[in-house]
């Protein structure tokens, strides 16, 4: 890992927390990798439909996320109902894509999937400053309007925002299953 050098006076905080950023995204390589390895014996790829469903459970955090940073929980619970039938097969695709993989340990690989997306998006917030409520906002706004574009297209462009802002293109590529 390069070393990054600090301007005189900078607060010790923000190097503890950039420096604790790019310890959680080295934690989400290897975090992911293994989540989306099928069974090792099998060693199968996971589905599209899996990878869909990662990708929606990315732009879901995120948006949990900015419900409590911006005070926007009424437009998060708008979100949920909007996109419910889609969040709820995403959410089902997770449990037995982790389940099937992991057998026993499912549930809690799945557990810790989801908190590592929730404190890398807490993260992300904290990095992005007083620009993250107004960016957030607009992505309720998007989301929200009757002609978006829908949730999967939604999720695969956050998602690669997501990765690429912080230089993870393996991470990415796992996500997206590229080759």
């Amino acid at each position: 890992m390069r070393t990054r050098h600090f301007p005189a006076g900078y607060p010790a905080i923000v190097k503890r927390v950039e420096r604790l950023g790019m310890a959680l995204i080295c934690a989400a390589i290897v975090l992911v990798a293994s989540v989306l390895s099928s069974n090792a014996q099998a060693r199968q790829p996971a589905s599209d439909e899996v990878r869909a469903a990662m990708r929606v459970r990315v732009l879901q955090s995120e948006l949990m996320v900015a419900a409590l940073t911006c005070r926007e929980q009424a437009r998060y619970n708008t979100f949920v109902r909007k996109y419910e039938p889609k969040l709820v097969r995403s959410s089902r695709v997770l449990k037995t894509h982790f389940e099937t993989t992991y057998g026993r340990q499912g549930t809690s690989r799945l557990n810790a999937f989801v908190t590592y997306l929730a404190n890398t998006a807490s993260t992300l917030s904290i990095r992005s400053g007083a620009d993250y409520c107004p960016a957030a906002r607009t992505l309720f706004d998007r989301l929200l309007d009757p002609g978006s574009q829908g949730l999967d297209h939604f999720a695969l462009v956050r998602t690669r925002m997501w990765m690429e802002r912080d230089r993870s293109p393996e991470l990415l590529q796992m996500v997206e299953g590229a080759q």
